[in-house]
């Protein structure tokens, strides 16, 4: 008896001693959700493929970023050169000629060499002009590269003797 008489009670009170949402508010938030929703779903697919995208040319990027290094553990010289496609059945052009052999005054003399297999995602691939040789000192040759996904390409320089990435062009 003492629950229907509070109950009673209150529904005599003043309106701002209430607590909640009218309808009014709750179909003006619900409207505003849809409208917001209405823009960025249509769009949400194309920022999706951006990201990646970046995401993709970025590891590339890191994992050319990573071959000083690897040179360094391995204590041998790394050797960056041809094509390096996505689909592992596809042929690469990878092959030295004398010309990549160390210099050392007039001579040469043959070194220890790895050529370097990038790992590439689907859909991408790199090529380098000329081979980029990567010293357990941490040093590179320099040299260009290029790196495409379908129509774009990306040129990139990697400066000597520190191996610095830069986009050229």
């Amino acid at each position: 008896m003492l629950a229907i008489s509070t109950l009673l009670n209150h529904r005599g009170q003043n309106r701002k001693q209430c607590r909640g949402f009218t309808l009014a508010e709750v179909l003006v938030v619900i409207f505003l959700i849809g409208l917001l929703s209405s823009i960025i779903v249509p769009n949400l697919p194309l920022l999706l493929d951006r990201i990646d995208y970046k995401a993709n040319r970025e590891a590339i990027l890191q994992s050319i970023r990573q071959l000083p290094y690897k040179a360094y553990k391995k204590n041998q010289n790394l050797i960056l050169t041809g094509t390096h496609p996505s689909d592992e059945s596809k042929n690469t052009d990878i092959s030295l000629s004398n010309n990549d052999l160390i210099q050392n005054g007039g001579g040469r003399y043959p070194a220890i060499y790895e050529l370097i297999n990038l790992e590439i995602p689907n859909g991408w691939r790199v090529n380098i002009d000329s081979p980029i040789i990567f010293r357990p000192t941490g040093f590179c040759s320099g040299g260009e590269l290029a790196v495409f996904f379908g129509s774009e390409k990306h040129e990139y320089l990697l400066q000597p003797p520190r191996c610095d990435l830069e986009e050229s062009g």
